[in-house]
């Protein structure tokens, strides 16, 4: 077993399997680090692509997530302001029952 951090540390056996470049493949931070990484193993590049998708779909999850969010935060917002409005409205009535005028 090899750990991510510490790559350098492979033993021959690990370089010659390759455990150190997959742990690097899944050490990788950027897609050109991937790219990069995986141009030269068809097994990698293919796992690489599986690592971009499952991403991607994760991103999209995301985003919808973020989108509802968003839509439930203006929703709040919209029924606030409503009855703010309806607080002030009130609130002028009161004040002209009782004549005092507004400045």
């Amino acid at each position: 077993m090899i750990e991510l951090n510490h790559t350098d540390m492979a033993r021959p056996d690990d370089r010659k399997q390759k455990v150190d470049t997959w742990a690097k493949l899944f050490k990788a931070t950027t897609w050109e680090e991937i790219k990069m990484i995986t141009k030269d193993n068809p097994s990698m590049n293919s796992t690489a692509e599986s690592i971009y998708l499952s991403n991607s779909d994760f991103a999209i999850r995301e985003q919808c997530r973020v989108r509802e969010d968003n839509i439930a935060h203006e929703k709040y917002q919209k029924e606030c302001i409503e009855n703010l409005t309806k607080e002030v409205t009130h609130l002028r009535e009161l004040l002209k029952k009782h004549g005092i005028e507004e400045e």
